[in-house]
């Protein structure tokens, strides 16, 4: 499950960066971003449900678009993205326990994202 979300995430990635390459305006950056992360929170997270409850998924979905802001907050303004503005309103649901704080969480999140792409 974990190789197939980071192929996922993966080949979307390229995705994003060919476009990145193509197209320097702003608007289009960020239109591209906010399809990225939208991509990889919705179509790669779909492995989740195969082993995970609804509200786990939705609690992972949730650090998973945490982890994507911190990585590309700097570069397109992507708080106006729908799934970034859905997903930043759920906090942690009660029930799930947690080994590991937000701010460790995002940490490993973004180390994963640094050696996948």
């Amino acid at each position: 499950m974990k190789d197939e979300f980071n192929q996922c995430a993966l080949r979307f990635g390229f995705e994003f960066e060919d476009t990145r390459n193509a197209f320097i305006q702003q608007i289009y950056l960020e239109e591209a971003a906010c399809i990225f992360i939208s991509n990889i929170v919705e179509k790669c997270g779909q492995v989740w449900s195969r082993c995970h409850t609804e509200r786990e998924v939705v609690t992972m979905k949730t650090y998973q678009v945490k982890s994507l802001l911190t990585t590309y907050r700097e570069m397109v303004n992507i708080e106006q993205c729908e799934v970034v503005t859905e997903y930043s309103k759920v906090k942690a649901s009660p029930g799930i326990e947690k080994n590991c704080s937000d701010a460790r969480i995002l940490n490993v999140q973004n180390d994963l994202q640094n050696c996948s792409y």
